[in-house]
């Protein structure tokens, strides 16, 4: 038998459209509702919320712009190029928009990458002194690493309670806040 191998077409607009209309309405409903979500009566949370939805829809538009077929004229082609141009004037208006809280997120993650290495180094620290302790001497290994995290998140949590019921740092904190509204 003689089977003649079949070339594949090239893609075109309305194949990919297909294949790709979940990701493109989930695109559209995001967009959607973060523009509902910023006139909400409420306008700090509105504003939050169109935010997270905002951020939603730009991860889907890269997920689409990933999924484009390598093409180099035709339809597809330019669909793919205005496609791409508009996410990214999607992604400059949301960091236009909302940038009093990607501030606000990002000294959050900040503040959360500090925190996770002032824990490891307590644990470390603390692991130190556990193996020195005499009392703790006579008990099993396991025990002892068990100990261990209780001792650190004790330290860290007395650390932070130090740091943050410190009114100057609060107020600092509030200022910086306060400037993105």
């Amino acid at each position: 038998m003689n089977e003649e191998k079949k070339e594949p077409s090239p893609p075109t607009l309305t194949k990919w459209i297909q294949e790709n209309h979940n990701l493109i309405s989930t695109l559209a409903i995001f967009a959607t509702l973060s523009a509902f979500a910023n006139n909400l009566p409420d306008k700090d949370q509105g504003r939050l919320l169109s935010f997270l939805l905002f951020a939603l829809a730009l991860s889907v538009g890269f997920e689409i712009l990933l999924k484009f077929p390598p093409v180099q004229q035709g339809r597809l082609y330019w669909f793919g190029e205005i496609f791409a141009v508009s996410i990214l004037l999607f992604a400059y208006v949301w960091v236009a928009t909302y940038y009093p809280y990607l501030t606000f997120f990002l000294f959050m993650a900040a503040g959360l990458v500090v925190v996770t290495v002032i824990f490891i180094f307590l644990q470390m620290a603390i692991r130190r002194t556990v193996s020195r302790i005499s009392w703790l001497k006579g008990k099993s290994q396991r025990t002892r690493e068990e100990l261990i995290p209780l001792f650190g998140s004790m330290l860290l949590m007395t650390l932070s309670t130090l740091v943050l019921g410190h009114p100057k740092f609060l107020r600092a904190l509030w200022q910086i806040i306060s400037k993105g509204r």
